[in-house]
């Protein structure tokens, strides 16, 4: 039960500069409501993905049963008003029915419980994503300021699809899965204020 963590970065800049002017920089957080894609689902509290939302086609040469394509959107806006650079960003955690997978002899509940984790992983980073870009103070440089927060929760969000596939043996590790049960649903409460 493998994952691959896809990323869709869509950075819209629209940034005039004032020739040695220091800007103020604010940021705000817009929710994506809907997916423009028919193939996507965007995350919200409580989604429960189905065995009908696998609906690409297995990879060949591998041993997983089932593959979750999941990511973090992130797309932001910027203009200047009254010598404030405004920052809208939108960030959403997807999941992407198209390419995600599952073999016909694995399509049953415990398979889609590690699945679903993946996607939880998914969310749970994209709202760390979303609380540190709150936090951040921006400068000028805010464009590249985004790219590399952004960069960063990436990486985190792979180490714990990772951590979470190795732990569990891609699910086959009851024990260690409950574990992770337990941990997903804990964050998962963490975040309701994202979602």
């Amino acid at each position: 039960m493998k994952w691959i963590f896809i990323t869709l970065s869509v950075l819209l800049a629209n940034a005039a500069f004032a020739q040695n002017e220091s800007l103020k920089v604010s940021v705000s957080i817009a929710q994506a409501l809907a997916s423009k894609k028919a193939n996507e689902i965007l995350y919200k509290h409580g989604l429960k993905l189905k065995l009908t939302d696998f609906q690409g086609a297995p990879e060949r040469g591998t041993d997983a049963v089932a593959m979750t394509y999941s990511g973090i959107n992130l797309g932001y806006t910027s203009h200047i008003q009254n010598g404030e650079t405004k920052v809208v960003i939108q960030i959403v955690a997807l999941f992407d029915r198209s390419k995600s997978w599952c073999m016909l002899s694995a399509r049953n509940e415990k398979t889609l419980e590690h699945e679903q984790h993946h996607l939880d992983i998914t969310a749970i980073n994209s709202c760390l994503l979303r609380n540190a870009l709150l936090q951040y103070q921006f400068t000028e440089n805010y464009v590249n300021e985004i790219a590399e927060i952004y960069k960063e929760y990436q990486q985190k969000a792979a180490e714990m699809q990772d951590d979470y596939d190795n732990a569990t043996d891609y699910g086959i590790d009851q024990s260690a899965q409950l574990e992770w049960n337990s941990k997903v649903a804990k964050m998962l409460s963490s975040i309701d204020a994202c979602y």
